[in-house]
C-alpha cells in the first residue's frame, strides 16, 4: 500500500476513535456523573435569575471539538518530543478541564473526565503505533544512511548520547592503525578514474570486515589510505593487541587480493601498514554548524610517519616502541633501527612484524 494513502488511512482511523469514545461518553456518562457531582437542580435554583444556555447539540459539539483538539495535540506531542513533555501537557490540560469543569457550572458544556481518559489512552497507542509504523522507519532509514559515512560504533554514540553531538572530546590511550596501498601512485595514472574508484571499492570492501572482527573503527578514507582507531568510542583493554593482529590478518587478506587481481589482469597491489599507541584526543573537531569526529595528536602523527618507513624499508607491518612494548609476547619482530619523526626531536625504534606467535 502506497505510504500516502496508509497514513491517510491511520490518521481518519484515530479521529474516528477519539469522536466515537466522546460520543458514548458523552451520551452514556456525562449527565449521570454531571447530575451526581454538581446536582444541578440545585444549582438551577440558586441561579433562577442568571439564563441558562442548555443547548444538547451545542454543548456536545463543544465537547467534541474540544477532546478532538486535545488528543491532536497530544498525538503530536508523544511523537515529537520526549515523554516527559507529553506528561506535562496532559496533567495541565486535565487541570484546566476541571477548572473549566468548576466554571461552567455545567450550563454551558457538559463535562467529565471518563471521555478523557479514554482519549488519553487511546492516543497513546495511536502515537506509539505511528512510531513504529512511520517515524521509526524513516529514523532507521537514516540510521542505514549515516552508516555508511560514519562508523557503527560513531553512529551509537552519537544516536545514544546528545553530547556526543557537542564540540569537544577526550584524551585516552588508543591504537592508532595506518594502512595504504602500495603501487597506488602508478595505479592512478595509468587508469580513469572511475575505474580507480571502482578498484578502491572493492579493496576496502574486502578489508573493512576485518577491521569490525578486531574491534577497529575506521576513522576516515584518506585516498588509498584508512585510518583506523581501536579503543574507541568502544573501550577495549586489549586494543593495541586486536590491532596488530587486525594489521596482519589484513596483510594475509591483501596477499589473496593481489593474486586474485593478477588473474584478473588488474594492477598489481600491496599494503603498508604503521602502528603506534598512545594517548590521543578523540572526539568532535571543527564548528557548531560542522564537525567531525576523529583523533588528533602525537599518536597519531607517529603513526602515520611509521607507515611511510615501509616504503623505504620494503617492509608491509611496522610499529612503534611503544606498541611493541605492549604485545611482545604474541609476535615474531625484527627491530628496524631508531628513524626520525617528523615534528619530534626524539628518535624512536620501530620494528617489523614477522609473525603473530599467539
Amino acid at each position: 500500500m502506497n505510504k500516502k494513502n496508509l497514513l491517510l488511512i491511520f490518521i481518519i482511523s484515530f479521529l474516528s476513535v477519539i469522536y466515537t469514545v466522546n460520543n458514548f461518553c458523552y451520551e452514556y456518562f456525562d449527565k449521570k456523573i454531571d447530575t451526581y457531582l454538581l446536582n444541578r437542580s440545585k444549582i438551577e435554583k440558586q441561579h433562577n435569575n442568571r439564563p441558562i444556555i442548555n443547548n444538547k447539540k451545542l454543548t456536545k459539539h463543544i465537547r467534541l471539538i474540544t477532546s478532538i483538539a486535545f488528543s491532536v495535540i497530544l498525538f503530536i506531542i508523544i511523537v515529537t518530543f520526549s515523554p516527559i513533555a507529553s506528561k506535562i501537557y496532559t496533567i495541565f490540560f486535565i487541570i484546566a478541564y476541571l477548572i473549566s469543569y468548576k466554571i461552567a457550572l455545567n450550563h454551558i458544556v457538559f463535562l467529565n473526565i471518563t471521555g478523557i481518559i479514554i482519549s488519553i489512552l487511546a492516543t497513546i497507542a495511536f502515537a506509539n503505533a505511528y512510531k513504529h509504523i512511520f517515524k521509526e522507519n524513516v529514523d532507521k532509514k537514516i540510521e542505514n544512511i549515516l552508516s555508511k559515512y560514519i562508523s557503527k560504533d560513531i553512529k551509537n554514540k552519537i544516536l545514544k548520547n546528545a553530547a556526543a553531538t557537542e564540540l569537544g572530546g577526550k584524551r585516552a590511550e588508543i591504537t592508532i592503525m595506518f594502512a595504504d596501498i602500495r603501487g597506488f601512485t602508478s595505479l592512478s595514472e595509468t587508469r580513469k578514474a572511475e575505474e580507480v574508484s571502482q578498484l578502491l571499492n572493492e579493496y576496502f570492501s574486502e578489508l573493512e570486515p576485518i577491521i569490525n572482527k578486531y574491534k577497529g573503527v575506521i576513522n576516515k578514507f584518506i585516498g588509498d589510505a584508512v585510518l583506523v582507531v581501536f579503543g574507541d568510542p568502544t573501550p577495549d583493554k586489549f586494543h593495541t593487541k586486536n590491532a596488530v593482529k587486525c594489521a596482519y590478518e589484513l596483510r594475509n587478506k591483501v596477499k589473496e587480493i593481489k593474486q586474485r587481481w593478477i588473474e584478473e589482469g588488474k594492477p598489481k597491489i600491496d599494503i603498508g601498514i604503521g602502528i603506534n599507541t598512545g594517548e590521543a584526543f578523540i572526539g568532535n573537531v571543527g564548528t557548531e554548524n560542522r564537525f567531525e569526529y576523529t583523533v588528533i595528536g602525537d599518536a597519531v602523527n607517529i603513526a602515520s610517519r611509521i607507515e611511510d618507513y615501509n616504503k623505504i624499508y620494503k617492509t608491509h607491518i611496522l610499529i612503534s616502541e611503544n606498541t611493541y612494548n605492549k604485545i611482545s609476547q604474541i609476535v615474531d619482530v625484527i627491530k628496524i633501527r631508531e628513524v626520525s619523526i617528523k615534528g619530534k626531536s626524539k628518535k624512536i625504534n620501530i620494528y617489523e612484524v614477522l609473525r603473530i606467535t599467539e
